[in-house]
């Protein structure tokens, strides 16, 4: 990958904990709808339980907060759906371009996979 310039690793600190609190958000309301469901108590706590450790081993929660990993964090956080191209707007013109030719890359990757099935 690229290497990351000075204002591209500002902006990504700048930005990252706003990306991930809404990402944490949105978990949140889901653990709420999954103890508000009819599901009993037990399947609950132990539902509850596995995705609370899935989700908090995703690279969108805890993401490593290294300069050699900003590129990797923002792929992650794009593929998820987390933030979108628009939220780029700020960062440099090259990791802008790298950003989406990686993510149309790897969606044609992805909709040959699932069509290959």
């Amino acid at each position: 990958m690229m290497e990351v310039n000075e204002k591209d690793w500002k902006l990504f600190r700048k930005k990252a904990p706003e990306w991930q609190r809404r990402r944490i958000e949105e978990l949140n309301a889901s653990y709420i709808a999954l103890l508000s469901s009819s599901l009993s108590d037990e399947e609950k706590f132990w539902k509850l339980r596995n995705r609370i450790i899935e989700d908090s081993n995703n690279p969108c929660v805890d993401m490593d907060m290294l300069r050699s990993c900003m590129h990797q964090n923002l792929i992650a956080l794009l593929i998820r759906d987390i933030i979108s191209l628009d939220d780029l707007e700020g960062f440099s013109d090259d990791l802008a371009d790298t950003m989406r030719a990686v993510l149309a890359s790897y969606w044609q990757i992805h909709d040959e996979a699932i069509y290959d099935d």
